[in-house]
């Protein structure tokens, strides 16, 4: 089976886009403060640095995932299931060496592409900002870099992944929908719960790379202003996700790895418009089981959404199913060749 497939987008619901409550000036009703987060490997994972095939690590020498790496995941995530707009990934142009540029930009709704108005944009812009020629709004929300508190070694130490193809965009009946009129959705990683697929010997399309082993830790922070509540929501939607659910992030997913468990464990609000005037100095902290009835409580709209189309294919891509045996690889050029019309639900 494919190792990726596409979570659609309902086109006829359109992006809500507003103005975004500015910075340094604290409304009331808008959630500010910061959280504790735990990110646990449950498969090998690889974060690239640079060229080499060393995980990336910080001036002390310890493992990390760059803040930005988590700032894109969530967002990719926001966009998704909040409906905000495709951001950089609008530009739908893919570079194939033997058919030229294959254009499917057009195959995306005007509605749907970035922002570029600073004072109406859409949910994900809203939170983790947007940039667009002179218009420029700073996101409310930072991750600084989360740091392995405990890795594992992988044995061996150094692999080789399978062959990581680029995009098939020619292949339309993956990128488009069954219409051929709209870009098929958003691309994601399946799961791999059985071993990760290598290979023992480097190709012109993989790459050598030191992983981390499963059940390798990291932990992170992330600090908040002025979170408008539908914000705050599918902020904290993005990053816990369901419990039948993992994130997919860094290096060579279609190979297995990136699977991560991320787990909120302290959260602490500040009230900035009764800081002076309350007891407890406008701060609430939550942990263990209040901050998971928080959690449940902050999420419900998604976590209760059982009709969103959306939604529930992006769970059953996500799905963390340790029983699951599925074998996931690219299809063969032949099989390309052979089946020009197969959509990606029946690759081999």
């Amino acid at each position: 089976m494919n190792p990726y497939d596409f979570v659609p987008i309902d086109f006829n619901q359109p992006i809500a886009r507003r103005s975004p409550i500015q910075h340094g000036k604290f409304e009331k009703n808008t959630v500010s403060g910061s959280l504790t987060g735990r990110i646990i490997a449950e498969t090998p994972i690889f974060i690239k640095s640079g060229n080499t095939e060393q995980f990336t690590k910080n001036k002390a020498g310890q493992y990390i995932i760059p803040g930005t790496s988590l700032k894109g995941l969530f967002r990719s995530i926001v966009e998704t299931a909040a409906y905000g707009c495709f951001g950089g990934k609008c530009d739908r142009r893919y570079k194939d060496n033997q058919r030229g540029t294959i254009d499917h930009s057009k195959k995306l709704p005007a509605s749907f592409l970035a922002c570029t108005d600073a004072g109406h944009l859409c949910i994900a812009c809203r939170i983790f900002g947007m940039l667009y020629s002179n218009n420029v709004f700073a996101g409310k929300v930072s991750f600084e870099d989360a740091v392995c508190n405990k890795p594992v070694a992988h044995n061996p130490a150094a692999i080789y992944t399978i062959d990581l193809m680029g995009p098939k965009p020619h292949h339309t009946a993956f990128y488009l929908d069954s219409s051929g009129n709209r870009i098929a959705g958003r691309k994601f990683y399946f799961h791999h719960q059985q071993r990760i697929r290598t290979t023992d010997k480097k190709t012109s399309y993989n790459q050598r790379i030191n992983p981390l082993d499963t059940g390798s830790e990291f932990t992170f922070t992330a600090s908040f202003t002025n979170l408008e509540n539908d914000e705050w929501q599918a902020l904290l939607y993005a990053i816990v996700l369901e419990p039948e659910m993992r994130h997919k992030i860094g290096y060579a997913k279609p190979s297995g790895l990136g699977s991560v468990k991320i787990e909120v464990t302290h959260l602490r609000l500040i009230d900035y418009a009764s800081r002076y005037s309350s007891p407890n100095r406008g701060i609430t902290e939550y942990q263990e089981q209040s901050l998971r009835d928080y959690i449940a409580a902050q999420t419900r709209g998604f976590t209760s959404d059982t009709t969103s189309l959306t939604l529930n294919e992006l769970r059953r891509i996500w799905r963390w199913d340790v029983n699951d045996k599925t074998p996931y690889r690219y299809p063969t050029h032949e099989w390309f060749n052979n089946n020009p019309n197969a959509p990606i639900s029946q690759t081999p």
